[in-house]
């Protein structure tokens, strides 16, 4: 039994608006999203941000890029273990898909609003192959453009992997035993 007076719990108030903005910046200098116009940038980005957001630890690109999530018409990939991905990668679970860091999925179908795009993505399977990828209206539900292949940046700025889950959970219930004693 843990009394509540025994936690302590750090709380810290984030705009959801300045993480997906952080993200989009680390996808862009991570090389993890297309370049929206090649001609002009040819390639290149330049990110502006204050001191105080610039100086602040993120992850390392090359792991930013392995939690990047890659779907494209006609390649095979269980549906289960796409929605496991997504998790993973900081995308919440919700009965409608509204907002971006969302996915919902039913049937066949798995919708998902990609930090790094402007509206959700709509991914239709046959079995476990990708039949359609479409945009489509969060409000109206209606499709608006038809994708080959979708680029899934992830939604968290952090993404433990399973050894440092493990460090974690080893952590708490040191501190679990300790308080309990």
């Amino acid at each position: 039994l843990i009394l509540k007076e025994d936690l302590h719990v750090l709380y810290e108030a984030r705009d959801r608006g300045s993480l997906v903005k952080r993200i989009q910046a680390l996808a862009a200098l991570a090389g993890s999203t297309p370049d929206p116009d090649p001609e002009m940038g040819a390639g290149m980005t330049a990110v502006i941000a204050p001191v105080s957001a610039a100086i602040k630890l993120t992850e390392s690109p090359n792991r930013f890029k392995c939690s990047v999530i890659r779907a494209a018409v006609g390649s095979r990939v269980d549906p289960r273990d796409l929605r496991r991905q997504l998790s993973e990668a900081g995308y919440q679970a919700s009965s409608v898909t509204e907002s971006p860091g969302e996915y919902t999925s039913r049937g066949g179908i798995l919708d998902v609003f990609p930090l790094s795009m402007e509206s959700a993505v709509r991914i239709e399977f046959f079995d476990d192959e990708i039949d359609s990828i479409r945009t489509f209206d969060t409000e109206t539900q209606r499709s608006i453009d038809s994708l080959s292949e979708v680029t899934i940046v992830p939604a968290a700025e952090f993404i433990p992997d399973n050894e440092e889950k493990e460090k974690a959970l080893s952590a708490v219930m040191k501190e679990y035993d300790r308080m309990i004693r």
